[in-house]
């Protein structure tokens, strides 16, 4: 039983609980419904192209609960994660690997095995069905081809606009060759949405911190990060003398809040940072269903802070070695914001 798991499910099947090991095998049904093998080679294509690495065990175990349409809570209760985390890390990753490999937005758990069975990836579809669809395609393109190559001799005439206005047989040439396109583009954007991977949404650049501490600032104004004094003219916060201090406001909706970055190295080379999180302008107190999370750079939340208990804000430590990367991501309701940095 253990090596299926591992083959299958690595992470939990490194839990020590024989419950988890148990409920694991529920992914091995997947595997009769799911074209697995090569959802997983598309997808891992897709994201060592842009992140230069493969899916990671745990990306792989959810997704294949997501195929068998589990929600956030069902994971979180597998992997003993908050339901915010679990949350986090789908909208990081697994969401938006799925939507560039379908070209459909996705939003919830349930949508994820909705559109990969669109484009495909379900197993046991109706052969005859696969067989007309790609007989259409080849159709549409030998028409569109053909209709092409009549209105091309039209131009070559010269006088393709008298015997527009004076044919009846042109002008329904034209007709189908408006047709035929309009059918042409449609496929054409059904094949952008599965083949053509765009990584610009998916890399997100990253603050260097360190030019911070070289006095340098010019990457972190375009980036809206400012002093403090400009993000709080009325208020004063309290940071260390030696330190490097900058703030960004925020907006999620109608909610304006400010994060501040407090930033020192230590004496092992260590880079120290305080993450804060405060109320902005007319809004005094934080919301209690704010959550501030840090990802390392393997994607796990290395820390999770809920504004429940810190209605007036609050200060986290973090410490990062030189040219470490992270994510901090603040969710708040159904909206999240989040931003890269490297030490």
């Amino acid at each position: 039983m253990t090596s299926s798991l591992e083959n299958f499910c690595p992470v939990l099947s490194n839990k020590k609980k024989l419950e988890n090991q148990e409920k694991c095998l529920e992914c091995l049904e997947v595997e009769k419904e799911w074209d697995v093998d090569r959802l997983l080679q598309d997808l891992n294509t897709l994201k060592e192209y842009v992140e230069g690495k493969k899916l990671t065990d745990r990306e792989i175990c959810w997704l294949r609960l997501l195929l068998k349409e589990q929600d956030t809570d069902e994971i979180s209760n597998k992997f003993y994660l908050s339901k915010n985390t679990v949350k986090s890390d789908l909208s990081r990753t697994l969401y938006k690997y799925v939507n560039e490999l379908t070209g459909k937005k996705i939003n919830h758990p349930l949508t994820v095995s909705k559109h990969l069975k669109e484009v495909g990836y379900r197993k046991n579809p109706n052969n005859q069905d696969i067989y007309n669809q790609e007989e259409n395609s080849v159709s549409v393109f030998q028409s569109f081809s053909m209709y092409l190559e009549k209105v091309l001799c039209f131009f070559e005439s010269g006088e393709l606009q008298k015997q527009i206005v004076e044919s009846r047989e042109l002008k329904e040439e034209f007709l189908k060759f408006a047709e035929a396109y309009k059918q042409l583009e449609i496929y054409i954007l059904k094949l952008q949405s599965i083949y053509q991977y765009k990584p610009i949404s998916l890399v997100e650049p990253s603050i260097n911190l360190t030019q911070w501490l070289q006095n340098r600032f010019t990457e972190a104004e375009q980036a809206l990060w400012l002093t403090v004094e400009e993000i709080f003219p009325k208020k004063s916060l309290a940071f260390r003398e030696a330190s490097v201090q900058r703030a960004k406001q925020i907006q999620l909706e109608d909610l304006k809040i400010a994060i501040t970055l407090d930033l020192e190295l230590t004496d092992d080379k260590e880079m120290r940072i305080l993450l804060g999180l405060y109320p902005l302008e007319s809004q005094t107190k934080l919301p209690k269903n704010i959550t501030a999370i840090v990802i390392d750079f393997n994607q796990e939340t290395l820390v999770e802070v809920s504004t429940e208990n810190y209605p007036d804000g609050f200060i986290q430590e973090l410490f990062f070695d030189p040219e470490e990367s992270f994510t901090v991501e603040i969710n708040y309701d159904d909206l999240s914001y989040r931003e890269n940095f490297v030490a």
